[in-house]
């Protein structure tokens, strides 16, 4: 039996969620938190997110070492990158 690794961001209601309804949204043409927060509570609840959490911990998974979004029925893999970038001439790691 190997060892699995995974990571998960869980999009899903939180108790303290509705604390945060009276917020004012300052992005434009963005939902205000209360419409956000009661589609959250509708969409995202936390079994959902078990169990996408149960499979990557399962035998049977086959990836490891990766970051997931989980939440309101979607899984969708996080990829982080780097590109190239420009390093002066002296500096650290040059």
């Amino acid at each position: 039996m190997g060892i699995r690794v995974n990571a998960i961001v869980a999009d899903r209601t939180y108790p303290a969620s509705g604390l945060n309804k009276d917020i004012v949204s300052t992005r434009p043409r963005g939902a205000a938190p209360s419409e956000l927060i009661d589609w959250v509570s509708v969409n995202a609840p936390a079994d959902l997110v078990a169990a996408a959490s149960l499979w990557l911990m399962h035998d049977s998974c086959p990836v490891t070492g990766r970051l997931f979004a989980v939440g309101a029925g979607r899984v969708a893999e996080i990829f982080a990158v780097s590109p190239e970038a420009y390093l002066a001439p002296g500096e650290a790691g040059a």
